[in-house]
C-alpha cells in the first residue's frame, strides 16, 4: 500500500546546480512527498550535493549512465507514492504545484497520465504538447529540413495547440509527467531500449492502446530550462542519440517500408550533422 501521495522521480546528468534548484523548490511543497533522485554517473558533485543538502532524498547514485528509461524505472521501484510525478532535473515547481495535482486526480480519477503546463525561465509558454509521431514528420526532423518543410510538422508539433486548456492529448513531454502508480506498473513503466528520447511518446501511445487517456492541464505549472544536459552533447551526437530512439520506435510501430525509410534518411541525416557541426559549429 502507498505510503506517500506522491512519489517524485529527478534523472540527473552533470547537471549539479540544476538539481540543487529543482531540490530546493520542491523543499518547500510539504511533507506527503518523496523525492528519489538517480544519478546516471553524473562525476560532478550532484551525489555529494544531494547526500549533504538534501538528507531527506532518496539518492541511487549509479556507476554508470543507464539512459533515461532504465534510471526512471529503477527509481519507481522504491517509490511509494500513489503518483509518480517524473521531474526534469532542470526543473522549478511552484509551492501549489502538487495541489493543483491532487485537484487534477480528484476530478479525472480514470486519467492514465497528465502533464503540466511548462513555462520558460521567463514565464513564456514553453510547447510541450505534441501530436504522435508519423513517418513524414520524422523524415523532415532526421534530413535536418525543418526550416524549409515547416508544414510538415505543423501537425506533429501541435501547432495549432491552445495552451490555455485543459484537454486530452496524444502525448506530452515527460519533464513533467505524472501517473498512477498502478498504471505505471499495469505497463512496466518505460521501454529501458529507448537511452534518451521518445521513452515518454512510446509510453503515451502505449497508455492509449491501453484504454487510458492523457490529459494536459495549464493549472499545474513548473518552470523549465529546455535541454540542459543534452546541450553537454555534439550535434552529431544528439542526431544519433535521437535516430538510434526514433528507429527502434519505428521498428516497434511502424510498417517495414517506414523503418527502412526512417533507416535510411537517418544515415543521410547524419551525414549533415557531420558537415553542419564541421562548417557551422556557431549556429547549431
Amino acid at each position: 500500500m502507498a505510503e506517500k501521495l506522491f512519489s517524485v522521480i529527478i534523472i540527473s546528468w552533470r547537471v549539479r546546480d540544476l538539481v540543487d534548484r529543482c531540490l530546493n523548490s520542491l523543499s518547500k511543497v510539504g511533507t506527503d512527498v518523496q523525492v528519489i533522485v538517480v544519478d546516471n554517473n553524473s562525476a560532478d558533485g550532484t551525489v555529494e550535493l544531494v547526500r549533504n543538502k538534501y538528507p531527506a532524498v532518496e539518492l541511487l547514485a549509479l556507476p554508470s549512465n543507464v539512459g533515461f528509461a532504465a534510471a526512471n524505472n529503477l527509481a519507481s521501484r522504491q517509490a511509494r507514492g500513489q503518483y509518480l510525478v517524473l521531474l526534469n532535473p532542470d526543473t522549478i515547481v511552484p509551492e501549489d504545484f502538487f495541489k493543483k495535482v491532487r485537484e487534477f486526480w480528484l476530478s479525472h480519477p480514470q486519467a492514465g497520465a497528465v502533464g503540466g503546463q511548462i513555462l520558460n525561465e521567463d514565464g513564456s509558454i514553453q510547447p510541450s504538447v505534441r501530436r504522435l509521431p508519423k513517418l513524414g514528420s520524422q523524415l523532415v526532423v532526421l534530413l535536418k529540413v525543418s526550416r524549409w518543410a515547416k508544414f510538415f510538422l505543423k501537425d506533429y508539433l501541435a501547432l495549432d495547440f491552445d495552451y490555455r486548456k485543459s484537454q486530452v492529448v496524444e502525448q506530452v513531454m515527460g519533464a513533467c509527467l505524472i501517473c498512477p502508480q498502478i498504471v505505471w506498473r499495469q505497463l512496466s513503466g518505460f521501454d529501458e531500449n529507448f537511452f534518451v528520447w521518445f521513452e515518454e511518446v512510446d509510453f503515451c501511445y502505449r497508455l492509449s492502446l491501453a484504454g487510458y487517456k492523457i490529459w494536459y492541464e495549464p493549472s499545474i505549472k513548473i518552470k523549465h530550462r529546455h535541454r540542459a544536459s543534452f546541450s553537454q552533447l555534439s550535434y552529431v551526437e544528439r542526431h544519433r542519440l535521437f535516430k538510434r530512439s526514433l528507429v527502434y520506435y519505428a521498428d516497434k510501430h511502424w510498417s517495414l517500408a517506414s523503418r527502412l525509410l526512417i533507416r535510411l534518411a537517418g544515415g543521410v541525416g547524419l551525414i549533415f550533422a557531420y558537415v553542419g557541426q564541421l562548417f557551422f559549429p556557431n549556429k547549431i
